[in-house]
């Protein structure tokens, strides 16, 4: 199985949207730690991965706050909201270990709470 870590400086030039990832934000933030910023305008923030064979792959809030529409929750309110969103997962190709290995780590580390759901764009992970 191919190992991923944290990295805040993989370079996801290229990458582009290959799959979503429904939980919440304090879920990913018990994990991964803080996100590294992003644009401030599209998403407010972004984890960062990279693997032993060097893929890349970025989880990210892609249009979910005020910073792109002023309709939207405030960064604050999207943050601290109990509720499972999608977050958007980028990479180059095929993120379904990624996705494997996000959903391991998100079920063994964080606190209890409401499953998961994974989708790719060409299969839906159950978790």
């Amino acid at each position: 199985m191919t190992t991923y870590k944290l990295n805040p400086y993989a370079d996801i030039n290229g990458t582009y949207k290959v799959a979503t990832l429904k939980t919440t934000f304090g879920q990913l933030l018990a994990v991964f730690g803080m996100p590294e910023e992003s644009d401030g305008h599209k998403s407010s923030g972004d984890w960062l991965f990279s693997s032993d064979n060097g893929d890349t792959f970025n989880i990210y809030d892609w249009k979910a706050t005020s910073l792109y529409d002023s309709s939207l929750p405030s960064v604050e309110e999207f943050r601290s909201s109990p509720n499972l969103v999608e977050f958007s997962v980028g990479g180059q190709g095929d993120a379904s270990e990624f996705l494997s290995w996000v959903s391991f780590k998100l079920n063994e580390e964080a606190e209890p709470a409401p499953r998961l759901g994974l989708t790719a764009s060409w299969r839906t992970l159950a978790v």
